[in-house]
């Protein structure tokens, strides 16, 4: 199995997406930010604002190439519910995100920062290994808090652009080694 470990703010959002959102609002073209999107609810709208069109297209783009399966590392797991319809993932999929999610990694506190996402990612690596054999695996994130023997799997997305062309001809390229 191949698994792509995922961030979503600074990889699916961007500094510029912000940019552009606050100048179609500041003019009057907030259909334009939500992709004349109607939505259920304010939530939903809410986080559709939040999310990259292009971003998204890239996204789907290594999962369609690699066949990898998405593990949500980012903060917003915190806020997903699999016993309902998760409002993270409906805002993805009105975006145009074509896949669900595999899994989450767990939530690990820690005393120190420095390494928590990564620990984080081992501790959900470790978990799988027991049921699953993973052939390889990426990680998109805008920081770099992962641990050592990670740094090869990794690739940092610098948080002005979001996932980039670039993005995804490494990671494609990572996932299929």
């Amino acid at each position: 199995m191949k698994v792509l470990f995922l961030d979503i703010d600074g990889v699916l959002n961007s500094q510029n997406w912000f940019g552009y959102m606050q100048y179609c609002i500041k003019n009057d073209m907030y259909n334009r930010v939500m992709n004349f999107i109607e939505t259920p609810d304010e939530y939903t709208e809410y986080k559709l604002t939040m999310l990259d069109d292009r971003a998204i297209a890239n996204l789907n783009r290594i999962v369609d190439e690699t066949g990898c399966k998405i593990v949500l590392s980012s903060s917003w797991r915190c806020l997903w519910n699999p016993s309902e319809n998760n409002k993270i993932l409906e805002a993805l999929k009105l975006k145009g995100f074509k896949y669900d999610f595999y899994g989450l990694t767990p939530r690990i506190p820690q005393k120190d920062f420095g390494q928590e996402r990564g620990i984080e990612i081992q501790a959900w690596i470790d978990k799988e290994l027991e049921k699953n054999e993973i052939e390889s695996f990426v990680i998109l994130d805008d920081d770099n808090d992962m641990l050592p023997e990670q740094m090869n799997k990794f690739i940092l997305i610098n948080n002005q652009y979001g996932l980039s062309d670039i993005d995804v001809f490494k990671a494609i390229e990572i996932l299929n080694k």
